[in-house]
């Protein structure tokens, strides 16, 4: 006898996380959460491809990708808008000053 292979319709993955947010970004009170379209094309590139998370703390919105605000990107502004901006410059910076290690 043979072995049978089971065939399973599965979504690609990518497909389902599409407009979800980075999984090890620092836990975040999900009524704070602000829903984006990871796939909208007027966000930067680098917002549509790490998918940092974005919320509102107090009357400020906030971006951040990693556990917390000192080791990992965060921005923050007035409007959603001033937080990618603001996102998007301590991302560049950071990556230019990004070193390798052997």
């Amino acid at each position: 006898m043979g072995i049978r292979k089971r065939v399973v319709n599965r979504k690609d993955p990518r497909e389902s996380q599409a407009d979800q947010p980075c999984v090890w970004n620092m836990k975040i009170n999900p009524d704070a959460l602000v829903s984006v379209d990871y796939q909208n094309l007027s966000l930067p590139a680098s917002v549509q491809h790490l998918k940092p998370s974005i919320f509102r703390e107090g009357y400020a919105y906030c971006v951040i990708l990693g556990p917390d605000p000192q080791a990992g990107i965060f921005g923050c502004g007035d409007t959603l808008e001033e937080a990618l901006n603001d996102w998007t410059i301590t991302w560049r910076m950071k990556a230019r000053n990004h070193r390798y290690h052997a």
